[in-house]
């Protein structure tokens, strides 16, 4: 039994060094490239919703967050972790919008993933050329509540956000925000209606002017007609 043990660590060793022979013949050049092309690589995310069925058979939306790779090279692997789970991406898992997508349907809390760049080129696969961090939001699920109609940019009012909303001061502070907008629409209003006043004050006030000057040239004008007359008749 022992000397079959022998055998099977002797093997691993083999591969072992292997390996890291094979590893170092990934040239000074191969790594200035395989980073070029790792420097390309981009990564985010979108949000949207699927519909699904409950065991009641009532339908209804659920939201879900798509993690998207793109700028992929095939000479590139990745491996995508979120610090307990890992997956393993290649360029064969690309999309017809040229991303590799990977959709997460968890969205109850705010994930921290890792992407590592590696390349696939058999000298070079231990050489890992670049890292990326990417933070998910969590869905709000308060964001469903009535309070939050209208006011759906609130940050306690956002489908997704990166904090927990504080449940417990969610209404009040909602509230006191809605409030805080209608005050301030309202004193944009009156603010409106004064300028609108002030602008037919000073309308008024340019058309007496003008009125006066008419007047005033018209009763010259009266008035050298009459002494012209007077003039005539004598």
């Amino acid at each position: 039994m022992k000397k079959y043990v022998y055998i099977l660590l002797f093997f691993a060793c083999m591969f072992v060094t292997f390996m890291e022979v094979e590893a170092s013949n990934c040239t000074l050049n191969d790594r200035v490239r395989f980073k070029e092309l790792a420097s390309k690589v981009k990564a985010t995310y979108e949000t949207d919703y699927i519909r699904e069925e409950d065991s009641g058979g009532e339908v209804y939306n659920a939201y879900v967050l798509y993690l998207k790779i793109y700028n992929v090279s095939p000479e590139l692997d990745f491996k995508l972790s979120d610090g307990i789970n890992s997956k393993d991406l290649n360029y064969s898992m690309l999309n017809e919008d040229g991303s590799i997508t990977i959709r997460i349907k968890d969205v109850s809390k705010v994930r921290n993933y890792k992407i590592d760049i590696y390349p696939n080129s058999y000298n070079c696969l231990t050489e890992k050329v670049r890292t990326i961090k990417l933070t998910l939001p969590m869905y709000n699920y308060n964001s469903s509540y009535d309070v939050c109609d209208g006011v759906e940019d609130y940050y306690m009012c956002q489908k997704f956000v990166f904090n927990e909303v504080d449940y417990d001061n969610f209404y009040t502070s909602v509230t006191n925000y809605k409030n805080k907008i209608a005050s301030q629409k309202e004193e944009e209003m009156l603010l409106e209606e004064n300028n609108e006043g002030d602008n037919v004050i000073t309308a008024a006030t340019k058309h007496k002017y003008v009125l006066v000057i008419i007047i005033v040239v018209l009763g010259i004008v009266a008035t050298v007609v009459v002494l012209k007359r007077k003039g005539s008749a004598k």
